[in-house]
């Protein structure tokens, strides 16, 4: 008879559930790579496709650009300061949205009260037939002739510094050939200046002096073109001026409550002119005030030079035809010290000084937002045309402003979140925007 072992079965078993969970470890690195995999795949889809870095938090700015920050993060979890690379980064990033603040903030000062919608309503209060895209089409063209001013002056500076360096770089060789002719001047055996060498020194200054005229010029011209802009505004306001005082003198000669309107409608006069008065021509004046203020020691320099010029012209003439003549020595260091005077001014003025370069900085700002404001006003115009189209006088006027007005509130929303993004970045990485 057979046998049976008692408990062959259970070791059996016990055996094969070994063998199975000693598979599944020795499989475990593969099903965890391909659940990675799974994860990776899936992130891909939302990363648009960027690889995972380890400690560096990626964003995209408004013009598609991404943003890598190092963010270092520590055992305990918080967060180092970020590399010098990587601040340029969050600056750059966030003054991307700063930008874009300013620029709508623009473009809402030229649409509001103060630009568009205030001249509208002026002329609903006026009661007169007058079209709404003629007026926003005036209001435009007003910002683009801005634009045109502001970038006359950026020219003119711009051209004014260049012409300040080209200055110190010429009058640094015409100083070294003065030197030297002063040591053959004092010199009783030295070799006699020739006419041909005070011609070619004559020929430089005059280059000089008309680079320096051209640079003179141009600033006129765009002096010449704010003057015409306060002329234009300066008319504006004068005839608001005109009609809000015959409106209270014709007050005087109505009821009561005619009266009080025509008052009340000259008050609006007045107010608008006064604004013309701050907003338009002050500013202008102070685009001139700084032009003259750059042009006059300018043209002061230049007429040394022309003097200079027409003093060795005369030497020449004298070398040429009295083999005695000498230069004299004293005028020749007049001339090398009023051109290092010069140089010293100029160096001050684009080297150590920071106001030009400023102006220009600020110029530049000042004629793309005038340019933007024009776009704006134009866009506007262009897509209330269509849905007030066939609606004459104050109706097509009260639609524009009601449209405008919608504008408005779109930037003002864009703003608030932009607004939000930029205090976010900023009280996260404060030592990147530390003083």
């Amino acid at each position: 008879m057979k046998r049976t072992v008692k408990g062959l079965s259970t070791i059996e078993y016990a055996v094969f559930i070994c063998i199975f969970i000693a598979a599944l470890m020795a499989m475990r690195i593969y099903l965890q790579r391909n659940i990675q995999q799974k994860y990776r795949e899936s992130a891909d889809v939302f990363g648009q496709g960027e690889q995972y870095a380890l400690n560096v938090t990626q964003a995209t700015d408004l013009d598609g650009g991404t943003l890598d920050i190092d963010d270092n993060i520590f055992d305990d979890g918080t967060i180092a300061t970020p590399s010098e690379e990587s601040c340029q980064s969050i600056r750059d990033f966030v003054g991307n949205y700063e930008d874009q603040i300013i620029r709508m903030a623009q473009q809402i000062e030229a649409l509001g009260e103060n630009g568009v919608i205030g001249r509208l309503n002026l002329t609903q209060e006026e009661g007169a037939e007058n079209n709404a895209y003629d007026l926003m089409s005036e209001a435009a063209d007003e910002w683009s002739a801005r634009q045109h001013a502001t970038s006359g002056e950026l020219s003119a500076l711009n051209n004014f510094k260049n012409t300040l360096q080209d200055d110190i770089d010429s009058f640094g060789s015409i100083i070294f050939t003065f030197n030297e002719w002063i040591v053959r001047l004092l010199d009783p055996d030295g070799v006699r200046i020739t006419a041909i060498e005070v011609a070619a020194v004559r020929s430089q200054i005059e280059q000089r002096a008309a680079a320096d005229q051209d640079a003179i010029d141009q600033m006129d011209e765009s002096i010449a073109e704010f003057n015409g802009l306060i002329e234009y505004y300066d008319g504006q306001r004068q005839e608001l001026l005109d009609k809000a005082q015959a409106l209270r003198d014709e007050a005087a000669s109505l009821t009561e409550a005619e009266a009080q309107a025509n008052i009340r409608l000259a008050q609006t006069y007045e107010d608008e002119a006064q604004r013309i008065q701050d907003m338009t021509i002050d500013e202008l004046q102070v685009d001139i005030d700084r032009l003259e203020n750059y042009k006059a020691p300018l043209e002061q320099d230049k007429e040394q030079l022309d003097d200079m010029a027409e003093t060795m012209e005369d030497w020449e003439d004298s070398l040429s035809s009295n083999p005695f003549f000498n230069i004299p020595v004293s005028k020749v260091t007049q001339f090398r010290n009023q051109l290092s005077a010069q140089i010293g001014y100029k160096e001050a003025v684009i080297v150590f000084g920071s106001q030009l370069n400023q102006d220009i900085e600020d110029l530049g700002y000042y004629a793309s937002l005038y340019g933007l404001s024009a776009q704006s006003v134009r866009t506007q115009r262009d897509s209330v045309a269509n849905a007030l189209s066939g609606m004459p006088g104050v109706d097509s006027i009260t639609g524009a402003v009601d449209a405008i007005n919608g504008s408005i509130e779109e930037l003002n929303e864009r703003i608030a979140r932009y607004q939000q993004i930029v205090e976010q970045y900023r009280n996260q990485y404060p030592s990147c925007f530390a003083s």
